[in-house]
């Protein structure tokens, strides 16, 4: 994870550092890249209650992107 890609995950995504830090965190132990840190964003923000675990929630970003 280099900072260019954690501004270039913030850019697109408006999330705050510490979530794009994560986002890279998570994707890079998962061998995932750009997309997989953006379904993390996504899901990370999203505010509806679930009864999937958080790991199922970035699944279903990635399928629908």
């Amino acid at each position: 994870m280099t900072p260019a890609k954690i501004k270039e995950l913030r850019d697109r995504t408006g999330c705050s550092l510490k979530t794009c830090k994560e986002a890279w965190e998570y994707a890079e132990e998962r061998n995932g890249g750009l997309q997989m840190a953006i379904a993390y964003c996504k899901a990370k923000s999203l505010a509806v209650k679930t009864t999937c675990s958080f790991d199922e929630r970035v699944k279903r970003f990635l399928e629908n992107m």
